[in-house]
Parts: C-alpha cells; sequence; structure tokens
C-alpha cells in the first residue's frame, strides 16, 4: 500500500463559523442520459484528486474532501480571470481552529465534472492562498470538492479502478450483501460514525469519527492542552502536519486500536492535534472527536448513503489491518519547475532523519545515486518507507554545499 510521510500530514476540513452559506449540489444532471455517472480520478499523495471544469471555461483539479461541508476555490486569480461576482466576504476557521481565513462567497457558479454538470453552485474563493496544496500532493491542486455531491447520490469509491460511482437514489439498487454497513450519525454537513478506541493500557474513548478524504493520514484526535489521557506514553511533540491556516501543533504516538465498523486496525501510527482550553469544544464528557483519512479508506471499497445515513465497506486488495510506519522521521515538498526540486519540511526530534543529520530545508538531489528529478513526490516518500532495516545514500544540497549521508530506516516510536 501507498504511504506517505505518515507524521507530516494534509487536512483540508473546514471548520466553519459561517452561517446560511447553501452549497448543495441541487441544480445538477447527469449529462450521459444513463440514472449514472462515473468519475475518474487520480491518487496523488493520499489524496483523490478530480477533474473540475469552472464556468465550462477553465479545466482545473480539485480535491475531494468529504470533511469540508464547502467547495473552495483556492486561486482568486481563476475567478477573476473568468470575471466571477463577488457577493461577500466571510471569515472561516482553519484547521487550527486559531487563524481567521477570509473567503469570498460567489454564487451562480457552474462545475463541471466528468458525466456530471452542477449549476448554479456557491462556493468559497480565498482572498489568499493559505497553503499550498501542489508542493504536498505532488500535483496541480486548484480547489476542494466538499460533501455537498455525497448528500444528493449514493456515492461509490473504488480506489482501486479509481473511479467515482454516482448513483441516482431512486433509480439504482444496489447489491450491499458482500458489505459491511456503519451508521452514519446524525449531522447536515459531515459523515460522522461512533467507534470505541483504545490508545494503551486499557485506556478506552468513545470517538465520533469524520470520515475524511481530505486527510492525507491514517488517524487524527483532537485534545486540548491541559489533558495528557488521550496522549499514548510513547509520543513526539510536534508539528504534526498543516492544513488551512497554518501548522498544526500536536503529537505523534501509537494507538493500540483503531475500529471501522466491523474491522479493526491495530498498533498505529496516529496524530493527536493539541488545542488551547479555549478552543477545545468536547462533545461530551465521554466522547471525543477525530478523522479517519485516506490511509485508511482507500484499503476498501465504499458505498456512501447519505440520505440513509449508512456507509458501505468491503475491504480491497489494498486492506491490511496494520498501516506502514513512517521509518525516516522527515517530510518533503515540491517546488520549483514542474514540481520537481524536493525540500525537507520537517524533522522529527530522535528519529533516523535526525540521527543522520537532516536538517530543515536541505534540498534532496539523489537517492542511491539516482537523480530525485526522474521521481515523483510520492515514489520518493514510498523509497524512504520501504526496507526496514536498510540504509540509503542521500544527497543533499545545504545552501551551496553538496552534504552525502546515510539513513537507517527505522521505526522510532
Amino acid at each position: 500500500m501507498k504511504n506517505k510521510m505518515i507524521f507530516f500530514c494534509i487536512f483540508l476540513s473546514l471548520f466553519l463559523c459561517i452561517q446560511n452559506v447553501k452549497a448543495q449540489f441541487i441544480n445538477y444532471s447527469i449529462t450521459t442520459g444513463r440514472s449514472f455517472a462515473i468519475i475518474p480520478f487520480e491518487m496523488h499523495n493520499d489524496f483523490i484528486v478530480i477533474p473540475v471544469n469552472l464556468q465550462g471555461k477553465l479545466p482545473l483539479q480539485f480535491i475531494l474532501d468529504t470533511g469540508a461541508p464547502h467547495t473552495l476555490l483556492i486561486y482568486k486569480e481563476f475567478s477573476d480571470m473568468l470575471n466571477i461576482p463577488y457577493q461577500r466576504r466571510l471569515f472561516i476557521k482553519g484547521a487550527d481552529r486559531s487563524q481567521l481565513i477570509k473567503v469570498l462567497l460567489t454564487e451562480k457558479i457552474n462545475l463541471e465534472l466528468p458525466e456530471i454538470i452542477a449549476k448554479d453552485q456557491n462556493i468559497l474563493v480565498l482572498e489568499e492562498n493559505y497553503v499550498a496544496l501542489d508542493k504536498y500532493a505532488g500535483t496541480q491542486i486548484d480547489g476542494i470538492l466538499g460533501i455537498d455531491i455525497f448528500k444528493r447520490f449514493i456515492v461509490k469509491i473504488d480506489y482501486i479502478a479509481k473511479k467515482i460511482f454516482l448513483f441516482e437514489p431512486k433509480k439504482n439498487q444496489l447489491n450491499t450483501s458482500k458489505y459491511s454497513s456503519i451508521k452514519i450519525e446524525e449531522h447536515p454537513d459531515k459523515m460522522i460514525f461512533r467507534s470505541t478506541t483504545s490508545i494503551e493500557n486499557g485506556k478506552n474513548l468513545n470517538v465520533d469519527w469524520v470520515i475524511d478524504s481530505g486527510a492525507a493520514m491514517t488517524v487524527l484526535l483532537q485534545k486540548n492542552e491541559s489533558d495528557t489521557i488521550l496522549v499514548p506514553s510513547k509520543s513526539v511533540p510536534g508539528n504534526i502536519g498543516k492544513g488551512l491556516g497554518g501548522y498544526i501543533l500536536g503529537y505523534l504516538g501509537k494507538i493500540n486500536q483503531v475500529n471501522f465498523g466491523h474491522y479493526s486496525y491495530h498498533n498505529i501510527l496516529g496524530n493527536f492535534q493539541q488545542l488551547p482550553d479555549s478552543l477545545y469544544l468536547p462533545k461530551s464528557d465521554t466522547i471525543v472527536e477525530g478523522l479517519l483519512g485516506n490511509k485508511i479508506l482507500q484499503q476498501f471499497h465504499l458505498l456512501f448513503n447519505f440520505q440513509e445515513k449508512i456507509i458501505y465497506a468491503k475491504p480491497n486488495r489494498f486492506y491490511s489491518q496494520s498501516v506502514e510506519n513512517d521509518l525516516s522521521g522527515m517530510s518533503l515538498f515540491a517546488s520549483g519547475p514542474y514540481l520537481k526540486t524536493y525540500e525537507v519540511e520537517e524533522v522529527f526530534p530522535n528519529s533516523p532523519a535526525a540521527q543522520a543529520g537532516i536538517q530543515k530545508g536541505d534540498v534532496l538531489k539523489k537517492i542511491n545515486n539516482r537523480t530525485t528529478s526522474l521521481f515523483t513526490l510520492e515514489q520518493i516518500e514510498n523509497k524512504l518507507k520501504k526496507n526496514k532495516g536498510k540504509k540509503i545514500k542521500l544527497v543533499f544540497k545545504r545552501e551551496e554545499k553538496k552534504i552525502k549521508l546515510e539513513l537507517f530506516l527505522k521505526e522510532y516510536i
């Protein structure tokens, strides 16, 4: 199974502090004349990337994010280019829940997806690009497609064939006999299921998990600043990821067990987001919130019936009861022409990368004597996650110097 640098994740879910923004795919049509549509997609660093045409004039690429309640255009230059008017300015909270992000509301926008057209949609436009998603996905990313489309259709995501199927609910009876059903909790803009999670040593939590295809991670649990119960004893602090609004502070640690319906994951590396007490809003004294990301979701054939509040899951050939853990302790991002320059963004303390002398800002030039320009960002990160117990030779550019280092791949938590 493909894996991203698991400790440094990107998640895009928007915590909106705005009201009366309707963004459902109401005026849609399937363009093929059939009762279903097929949308091909690509996977880039655990993101689902879909072609979207804006106003029938501008071909773009959007990330499908089931954790985001609204569709978002990242580059204001595109809406300006098309002379799209803005109705008003709004403010949303970023993934760190602290920084307010300015967005512009646009109305009556047409979005064309393969075999689908959605007319007169309300979308949000960032006034400035708060996070360059291109450099983390390793490909062009222009926007985020929210959960709106899931509300109207029965949706099937096939991660093997890399296709999304949209079915008219009243015209399609789908065979779910080989699927496990998972109940969705009542919520207007998210797909949430509840399960018991074991952190360590019998520490069990009731968690409301948001199904979040915009999270390039396994799982994330949110904790308040003064709560130590949620964090495993074996964990490391630091920047665990980046979302809209900046870096996400917290911890990286092993989780004993996470349940997704009838399926269980054991001893996986998870993320623990630390929120100031003033921003932490627990659901109750006994239930915490979390995100279930694409590293787990992509191990299943998934059917979403938002109207009947059921998720159906069936393991695909990627399925395993564990998820490969990071073996390097560093994350990279892509930049430069064609996104072929790979720079170190984060190095975790006491990790193999730190022990090898790798530093933030180093530019990776060669892996085992092969130039990195021959690879994509995802291919490079996969090379750094395989072969536990092996050494790989790396060449970096540090300022104007060439640095040769050996990296010993091993688990460090």
